[in-house]
């Protein structure tokens, strides 16, 4: 993992670094880190890192083409009084509606997402990126 860039403050994660799939899992082990240091509760955690790590999978897979050279992966993470605001972001190719070649996976990503977040937006721009921002309870109901 090279090129990553991580800053903490009080009520605020930021990561930068490189969308590939070994990096997923220092994206988890940060988040859960800052989420415990927000107070979050454990379960409540592992809906979150469980949730960046669907969007962080999605835009491994499917953000970019396979020879890009850059494929930037950026997660912010702020705390809200009892809750977590999350927010991923790529500059890859955005959402289309054409079907996507590679089945790697089940794409279940946005149903899980939703079914842990309080609220979940998406945005993309079609050759801009992608942002999916969702907010996640301090505890689980």
């Amino acid at each position: 993992m090279n090129d990553v860039t991580e800053m903490f403050e009080h009520d605020r994660l930021f990561l930068s670094l490189p969308a590939e799939r070994e990096n997923i899992s220092a994206v988890r082990e940060a988040v859960d880190r800052a989420a415990r240091g927000f107070g979050m509760q454990e379960e409540a955690r592992g809906d979150l890192k469980t949730l960046v790590s669907e969007a962080c999978a999605n835009v491994v897979l499917h953000a970019y083409a396979a020879d890009e050279v850059e494929r930037p992966l950026e997660i912010e993470m702020t705390r809200q009084d009892e809750a977590v605001e999350v927010v991923v972001r790529d500059r890859g190719q955005g959402v289309s509606a054409r079907p996507d070649p590679k089945p790697e996976s089940l794409r279940l990503g946005l149903l899980l997402v939703g079914a842990m977040a309080s609220s979940f937006q998406l945005r993309s721009v079609r050759g801009g990126g992608t942002e999916l921002r969702a907010t996640v309870a301090f505890a689980t109901a």
